[in-house]
């Protein structure tokens, strides 16, 4: 009898204990569901967040390639009104309601679309410039000492010039004389007559395509302000904004002197400068046209002189 309860008893706890195991198993079973579902679960999300990304990705090539085809249309579409339309000494006369300034005011062409033009001939040519000491003056504006504008102004002409002649407050010594005409405006900080935030605030103001003239009507605010005041030039400015700037106004108020070359008519060549956004994208091209609307011998009526951007 006590020989049967004893394995009776023993045969209990041999359940016990199984059962005890078997809930332990579960446990450790129940851990490893839960790991690798959150493994699962890591990998998915990286999956979707790798397929968003490339799906954003795909969309913003799409959005690229619409806005450069744009750009394209746009740059295309202008050159045609520039080539057909009548300009005038500020401005394009697109229609009869519609003109396009020449002052690189921005002008909504279309959606998503913004078209700025500057005549070259409202800028001061670097290559040719005009006498009277224009630049001396812009520079003086810019709060250059006397001294410190005439040497720019004089080494910038020894630098392009072709002889070996100094001329007045300039240098012919340095051995990295181009003696021809500048390529990059940039090279103006190689005379070491100006630094790199002057060059910055006053560049918008100079022309490598200048014409042989300066058309005031078409000149920034900057360079208005240089060659009169602060006050004259913002008078100007918005008389120019209102569309009732004279040729007579801008004669009157400029102290023109005999050797600067005024023409208040626009030159050949249009600086065009086209943002054109879409989606998420934008583009932004400045190119630099020579426009020859009346050309003979088979030449082209347009030609891209610099292109940047786009």
């Amino acid at each position: 009898m006590n020989r049967h309860l004893t394995i009776h008893d023993t045969t209990r706890h041999c359940g016990l204990y199984a059962g005890k195991s078997t809930a332990k198993r579960r446990g450790i079973a129940l851990v490893q569901i839960l790991i690798i579902c959150a493994i699962l679960s890591l990998v998915a999300l990286y999956i979707t967040q790798s397929a968003r990304q490339q799906v954003q990705m795909a969309q913003w090539a799409l959005d690229k390639s619409q806005a450069t085809v744009n750009l394209h249309s746009a740059r295309n579409r202008v050159m045609f009104r520039l080539l057909t339309s009548p300009w005038q000494s500020d401005g394009v006369n697109i229609s009869g309601s519609e003109q396009w300034n020449l002052y690189n005011q921005p002008i909504q062409l279309a959606d998503n679309v913004t078209m700025q033009l500057q005549d070259q001939a409202g800028l001061i040519n670097l290559h040719y410039p005009q006498g009277g000491g224009i630049i001396e003056q812009v520079l003086l504006y810019q709060g250059l000492a006397s001294v410190e504008a005439l040497k720019a102004q004089a080494v910038l002409f020894d630098w392009q010039d072709s002889d070996k002649i100094t001329t007045n407050n300039g240098d012919e010594t340095n051995s990295q004389q181009r003696d021809g005409a500048m390529a990059d405006i940039r090279e103006w900080l190689l005379h070491k007559t100006i630094e790199a935030p002057t060059l910055s605030a006053i560049q918008a103001n100079f022309s490598l395509y200048g014409a042989g003239h300066l058309n005031l009507m078409t000149s920034p605010e900057y360079l208005l302000a240089a060659l009169t005041d602060d006050a004259v030039a913002r008078e100007l400015v918005t008389l120019r904004a209102q569309g009732q700037l004279s040729a007579r106004e801008i004669t009157q108020t400029v102290n023109q002197s005999q050797q600067m070359n005024i023409f208040l008519t626009p030159g050949h060549n249009i600086a065009v400068t086209l943002d054109v956004r879409f989606g998420e994208a934008r583009v932004r091209q400045k190119t630099m046209i020579h426009f020859s609307p009346y050309v003979v011998n088979n030449k082209p009526p347009v030609n891209i002189l610099q292109s940047s951007g786009g």
